[in-house]
């Protein structure tokens, strides 16, 4: 089939008439940054340009004037309409300028230009508060945790070593959070009220444990100020995971994530189930569970708040190791279906939001320097300026900022 052949009979919105020529424009939308004193610049692809065209349509026959208001008509009317190009098949148009040419030298003719642009998919829908969805389902996390921890852990009735065991694990888990404390960056008033929180807290574990619901949001409150003196999320996230590697006792596969206390087993030494220690062993998993649960709502929170993220390699990394730790507790044969699908809409809205926060960041680039060189010349051969030398710095950890180390990788911004 040739090219003749594959000509399509032109028409609007179902009114026909014949072409003499058409033009198209189409593309992509580039942006060019140039900045003043730097002899480089930048280009920025914003999408396709809208596709515009130009069709040069002509009429003929006797009753040509009958056809040509037919046309104009169609091509008048307001909406989206079928436009049938002879070079490009169906599309859907909404026309705008019309030229309309009659001439009474050449009789039973007239010609009809019209410019017409792709009606494209139509306006933008906006969706729903990334941050919102993220308290939304946070908020449904911790309700279901609340009401999993006062079903399964009670002391009520138990010998006094039970209840010495659980003190124990609290309290283990009470200094932990202060050694995370002590590795975020905060404002030292923030870090001080949080200190005195906590150790109000570890005087009053021995009573709390009578009160599974007391207990429970006594915990809540303390991981929430920790993490709400927390400005800079991507640094405090390592502290908090390390603490999260602590606090799991993980006895669904046996093992103990931290020797101190180790997964209690729900036999005795001589091999027997007993009571007790299953009480002992649901509630060392209930309070796990519980702080685990705790920190990851807590962190999730903290997103949809002022909390610095500075690079996009760092929220992907924060994105896909919060999203790790909700699917290790998803793997929990104990959990309802409603703690379940809580944590997936978790899993998701955080998933939506860091994408989001991560939209327009910069990513970490590694240069290796030949020679030892003070910060303040590599931040201008990386930057094209000195502002960033602080950052750059801090970065690397760099101790002497006069020789920033040779053969070792550097991480800048880009």
């Amino acid at each position: 089939m040739s090219w003749q052949e594959r000509l399509q009979p032109a028409s609007f919105r179902g009114v026909p008439f014949y072409v003499e020529q058409s033009t198209r424009t189409g593309g992509r939308r580039v942006v060019v940054h140039e900045y003043p004193g730097q002899e480089t610049h930048d280009t920025e692809d914003l999408g396709l340009i809208a596709g515009r065209g130009r069709l040069q349509a002509f009429l003929v026959g006797a009753d040509y004037d009958v056809a040509r208001d037919k046309l104009l008509d169609a091509l008048e009317r307001e909406g989206v309409g079928t436009l049938v190009h002879p070079h490009y098949g169906s599309l859907s148009v909404r026309v705008a300028e019309i030229d309309t040419t009659i001439t009474t030298r050449r009789g039973g003719y007239c010609s009809i230009s019209f410019n017409y642009v792709l009606a494209g998919r139509g306006a933008p829908v906006f969706s729903p508060s990334t941050a919102n969805a993220v308290i939304e389902a946070a908020a449904v996390c911790q309700a279901n945790n609340n009401a999993a921890f006062q079903q399964n852990f009670t002391v009520t009735g138990q010998p006094e070593f039970v209840r010495n065991i659980v003190v124990d694990q609290i309290n283990n888990l009470v200094s932990k959070i202060r050694a995370v404390l002590g590795k975020i960056n905060a404002i030292k008033a923030q870090v001080e009220a949080v200190a005195q929180a906590i150790d109000e807290f570890g005087a009053l574990v021995s009573d709390l444990i009578l009160t599974p619901q007391a207990l429970i949001s006594a915990v809540q409150d303390i991981i929430a100020s920790v993490i709400g003196a927390i400005s800079d999320i991507g640094n405090a996230w390592q502290a908090l995971k390390e603490f999260l590697g602590l606090a799991k006792t993980s006895s669904r596969n046996g093992v103990a994530a931290d020797p101190d206390p180790a997964v209690i087993s729900t036999t005795a030494r001589n091999g027997v189930e007993t009571d007790t220690r299953k009480r002992m062993a649901a509630n060392q998993v209930a309070v796990s569970t519980a702080i685990v649960t705790g920190v990851i709502t807590g962190v999730a929170i903290a997103l949809t708040g002022d909390v610095s993220i500075t690079t996009y390699d760092e929220a992907i990394a924060l994105r896909d190791e919060l999203l790790a730790e909700i699917d290790d507790l998803s793997t929990d044969d104990n959990l309802s279906l409603d703690e379940y699908i809580g944590l997936q809409d978790l899993a998701s809205a955080i998933y939506t939001r860091i994408n989001q926060l991560a939209t327009g960041l910069q990513s970490v680039s590694y240069v290796h320097l030949k020679t030892q060189q003070p910060a303040l010349v590599v931040a201008h051969q990386q930057y094209g300026e000195i502002s960033n030398a602080a950052e750059l710095i801090h970065r690397n950890r760099i101790s002497n900022p006069l020789f920033l180390p040779a053969d070792t990788a550097i991480e800048v911004l880009k």
